[in-house]
């Protein structure tokens, strides 16, 4: 009895999470530069095409202007990389706030500075960083989708393919499974086995050559013993995928849930500051990996 109603107030606490976020997850351009909204549960920056790698917008171009030394461009379409996931990826500051700050602008800005700082010859690959974030989804409804909300990662990454069926992407970031533990989704399904699934379609089924596993932050909102031992699990579990699979590499979030100026008032998201503060760690992670499999 004692364990139905524990499940019953979390089932509740999740309806009202869900119905804030979707309500909220509707953004429009004048909110932020660059940023679509083609359903009210997808938040993502404009479609690069596949073709001629136009239509990338970012709130800093990394291909800007260093102020010490001339760059230069390499031809071709240079680095592309996708965000995907949930509100953390939208980049939600709150579940009653309708602005929307995500970190892939930000990564963008910071991979492009390495790149400067990296490049004696003055010759760099233009770095370009797109996101798609539906926030309240769980990570299987972001991978197989439904009738409601039939956009998934295979028809986002289908935008990403030329002519030929190749994919323009070289790395794919996916940070999902919060809303997994608040909608109990373990009772269900293995959290690990469902996020690990989006990196094998990404690696095996559209031969993208990098993944990152970026591991869900904690939160306020955690406290239930079980939901803690879950999220455990899934960050145990992405990290073994990441050892046996040598294209992923896995990412512990950079900082702990503690309140303050880096989280929102909500105890789930990230504010403007955490999300920048993670692009930054991020950056040099993904460089490195780049770096490794040599698409730097």
């Amino acid at each position: 009895m004692e364990s139905g109603r524990k499940r019953d107030g979390w089932l509740l606490l999740t309806s009202v999470i869900l119905f804030a976020l979707l309500l909220y997850g509707s953004v429009d351009n004048t909110m932020m530069q660059g940023m679509e909204s083609d359903s009210p549960n997808v938040v993502q920056n404009k479609t690069i095409n596949a073709n001629t790698g136009k239509g990338a917008t970012a709130a800093t171009p990394a291909t800007s202007p260093p102020t010490k030394k001339e760059f230069v461009e390499e031809e071709g379409d240079g680095i592309r990389i996708l965000c995907f996931g949930d509100s953390l990826t939208a980049g939600l500051i709150g579940i009653n706030n309708r602005q929307f700050r995500p970190y892939a602008p930000y990564l963008e800005t910071n991979l492009g500075k390495l790149q400067r700082k990296s490049k004696d010859n003055g010759i760099v690959r233009p770095v370009h960083v797109n996101y798609t974030g539906h926030p309240g989804l769980t990570s299987y409804y972001l991978m197989h989708g439904s009738e409601a909300h039939p956009s998934n990662l295979n028809s986002t990454l289908n935008e990403f393919k030329g002519d030929d069926g190749t994919s323009s992407l070289d790395m794919v970031i996916i940070m999902a499974g919060t809303n997994d533990l608040f909608a109990q989704s373990w009772l269900d399904y293995s959290i690990s086995e469902s996020v690990i699934s989006m990196h094998r379609l990404v690696l095996d089924e559209h031969n993208i050559p990098l993944t990152i596993a970026l591991d869900i932050p904690g939160s306020g909102r955690f406290e239930d013993k079980k939901l803690l031992q879950e999220m455990d699990a899934l960050s145990q579990g992405l990290q073994a995928y990441a050892k046996s699979e040598l294209r992923t590499t896995f990412v512990p979030f950079p900082f702990p849930y503690k309140g303050g100026e880096k989280w929102s008032r909500d105890g789930i998201h990230c504010s403007e500051r955490g999300y920048r503060q993670l692009a930054e760690s991020l950056a040099p992670v993904v460089e490195q990996s780049l770096q490794d499999a040599g698409l730097w």
